[in-house]
């Protein structure tokens, strides 16, 4: 496992579950807005992995203390110690919630049975995909994983990053045709800071007001499920 970083504590991340996050470095993404760069590509970023036995003790450190171990990236999914990586966590007692692109659906089949909770992006449609996270190859595959999460037990959310200039009515109602029984839409605002592409830091930031108009207008539609934070 190719681990980053550690969040020490969050009580946002992980639904009424005080945890911590570990970052994976690696991603098959080039969201032009991502910001967490040093996540997605190790070239040109000074970041000095952790290892996986120093990731263990400090969970040791933390048992009775946190509930909960959030699995973000970068991508987790493209790592190949994934699944022995949450078999040992699950081991020492902590829930398991998964943050994930959807580009890897056959992983995230093997990994559901073992985790408790699943963060999924829906970032965009169509051609899109490709503008926005050269990411338009694996449009197949993240309907895929939609697919295999609304079949699954586990529970679960589709979070969207909203940019004011591309997420328009129609995106979002394209979107929508998607998202339609998904239990929960996190909607979350774009903040041009530190992005992959620097020419988004010039991108006007998603306010609150953008954010609860589109709310309002997917509800409109009948998706009482959308919410934003």
């Amino acid at each position: 496992m190719n681990i980053a970083a550690i969040t020490p504590c969050t009580l946002l991340d992980f639904p009424d579950t005080p945890s911590c996050i570990l970052f994976t470095q690696g991603c098959n993404f080039r969201c032009t807005y991502c910001h967490n760069p040093e996540m997605v590509d190790p070239r040109g970023h000074d970041v000095q992995l952790i290892p996986w036995e120093t990731v263990l003790n400090f969970l040791e450190r933390r048992q009775g203390m946190l509930e909960g171990v959030v699995l973000c990236g970068g991508e987790p999914t493209l790592q190949p110690g994934l699944i022995d990586a949450i078999g040992q966590i699950r081991t020492m007692g902590f829930k398991v919630k998964l943050d994930t692109n959807g580009s890897n659906p056959e992983i995230l089949k093997k990994v559901l049975p073992l985790v408790q909770y699943v963060a999924m992006d829906f970032k965009t449609t169509g051609r899109r995909l490709e503008e926005l996270c050269k990411a338009g190859r694996f449009e197949k595959q993240i309907h895929t994983s939609l697919q295999i999460l609304l079949q699954s037990r586990v529970p679960y959310e589709i979070r969207t990053t909203v940019i004011a200039s591309h997420h328009n009515e129609k995106t979002m109602q394209t979107m929508a045709t998607f998202l339609r029984k998904a239990p929960k839409w996190n909607l979350q605002a774009f903040r041009p800071e530190c992005t992959l592409e620097t020419s988004m830091e010039k991108e006007p930031a998603c306010t609150e007001h953008d954010l609860k108009t589109r709310v309002t207008a997917l509800q409109g539609l009948g998706l009482q499920s959308v919410t934003h934070r």
